[in-house]
């Protein structure tokens, strides 16, 4: 009865992703996976570029302008800046999932997984990097020229520290749940979302909430907390990532039906994501398996 209340849920307010026993979708997930790493590794470069051209700009100007001129530059500057947090939050979203993934794929495989961590460890360490740069040159724009803004940021320090701790406990929290401690990890993202309900990463911290109940293969509680997320979160980039873990959430418990219910509306919602393409496959095989029958 549980699972029809389920469904007509999700159902009502809609308007996993790698499959132990078939080795071939492993296969073919894995590599979308590898591209996807790819994929994210240019754009983060790309990022890199554009945030250096900014930096370069805001420095040159500060010497040249007048003061209302440098106020004038220092807003656009910090509203660019404020873009780039934006596109690197969303970019350490989708990382965490691909790191995520990607781990639990290869964790068989030492040597060849090994090689990924250290890549993956990579990018992590250069985003961070660049994030605390973004940071800190968003304090030094506001900051302008006189001892009167300098006072200012001085103030402003204290907020970047009060900041910061939603980041902590993101990542503490995804700790836990990369290190397979998923109660600890559960209760560090409820808190986070208690806590910090609009944060960029709050959408995130939903998704991976859904993540700890199903690697503990509790799908019914999976398949509501995913459903949190496409509820509170509709422009979320994990939107297709938590549908399609709902859909094999569906599966896992027996209901076939609603998972191809939830497979067809990601592929007509979001036809053109990577998610999208896994559904389209999944379809295939359960029309293939009807067949069988």
């Amino acid at each position: 009865m549980f699972r029809y209340i389920l469904f007509f849920l999700v159902v009502t307010l809609l308007s996993g992703c790698i499959t132990s026993g078939e080795y071939l979708a492993l296969k073919n997930d894995v590599n979308q996976l590898k591209r996807d790493y790819y994929s994210h590794d240019r754009d983060l470069a790309v990022i890199k570029r554009e945030f250096n051209t900014v930096r370069d700009t805001s420095k040159q100007s500060v010497g040249r302008e007048s003061f209302d001129a440098i106020r004038e530059s220092q807003q656009e500057t910090n509203s660019q800046l404020l873009s780039f947090s934006k596109e690197l939050q969303t970019l350490q979203g989708k990382f965490d999932e691909y790191r995520f993934d990607i781990e639990k794929s290869f964790r068989q495989n030492s040597s060849e997984f090994d090689s990924i961590r250290a890549r993956l460890d990579k990018i992590e360490k250069e985003m961070t990097d660049l994030k605390a740069t973004v940071t800190s040159l968003r304090g030094a724009v506001s900051q302008g020229s006189t001892k009167r803004a300098s006072a200012g940021e001085e103030s402003k320090k204290g907020e970047v520290s009060k900041k910061s701790s939603p980041d902590e406990l993101y990542k503490t929290s995804y700790g836990y749940l990369k290190k397979g401690e998923y109660k600890k990890a559960r209760k560090g993202f409820s808190d986070f979302l208690k806590r910090y309900k609009n944060n960029a990463l709050s959408d995130n911290s939903q998704f991976w909430l859904g993540e700890t109940y199903y690697s503990e293969k509790d799908y019914e509680n999976a398949i509501i907390e995913y459903q949190k997320l496409i509820k509170s979160y509709p422009k979320s980039p994990k939107v297709p990532s938590a549908m399609l873990k709902q859909a094999e959430s569906f599966k896992n418990i027996g209901d076939r039906k609603s998972a191809g219910v939830v497979l067809q509306l990601l592929i007509e919602k979001y036809p053109r994501t990577p998610e999208a393409k896994k559904a389209r496959a999944r379809l295939k095989a359960f029309s293939a398996g009807k067949k069988r029958k």
